[in-house]
């Protein structure tokens, strides 16, 4: 399982781009307390970031499988760059199970 981020468009000023390829930093995988009687859920977080022509955009995303849920759904993610005039489309983001990955 594992999520995978498209490119990231960006508009400053009144020019649209577009960034590199999105670089994993990491992905973690952590438990929560399900809800009454259910398994816990299974949370993944991955950190990334893209090379622009402006800079670097960092972001983390979120996804979770709940009790006996069997697959992963996206929950949130958060983009940053330094540049404020920049104005950051969310990505889309997709969850991956282990046989897509290959």
């Amino acid at each position: 399982m594992g999520i995978k981020i498209d490119a990231i468009e960006y508009v400053k000023g009144d020019e649209n781009f577009e960034s590199e390829e999105i670089k994993i930093i990491s992905q973690k995988f952590h438990e929560e307390l399900g809800s009454h009687k259910e398994p816990n859920d299974t949370v993944e977080t991955v950190t990334f970031e893209a090379n622009t022509e402006h800079g670097i955009i960092t972001g983390q995303a979120t996804a979770r499988r709940s009790g006996y849920d069997i697959i992963f759904e996206l929950e949130d993610i958060e983009i940053s760059i330094d540049d404020k005039e920049i104005d950051i489309t969310t990505p889309v983001c997709t969850i991956e199970d282990d046989e897509e990955i290959q």
